[in-house]
């Protein structure tokens, strides 16, 4: 099962600003979340207002996702780095 990757403006226009080789490394992280929306290194984010989120770490940056399982979704929130993706 494949799962189709959408990516939100925000993340779309987070990542243009980021240097081309680090760039590289999160597209192809996000590319594979479409074979294993639960890779290695992943965690489910704590909250209670939201559905819920996952975080992959790439480098200094975060990949902040939601899945829907159902739909076979994975859907990019947000992109960004470590310092501040969380505010």
């Amino acid at each position: 099962m494949k799962y189709t990757i959408k990516i939100e403006a925000k993340a779309l226009k987070s990542i243009k600003k980021f240097p081309k080789k680090d760039a590289l490394k999160i597209k192809d992280a996000i590319e594979s979340l479409s074979d294993d929306p639960r890779p290695i290194g992943h965690i489910k984010m704590k909250g209670n207002n939201k559905p819920s989120r996952y975080r992959l770490r790439v480098g200094n940056y975060r990949v902040i996702y939601h899945i829907k399982d159902k739909e076979l979704f994975v859907i990019i929130i947000d992109i960004g780095n470590r310092k501040n993706i969380y505010e």
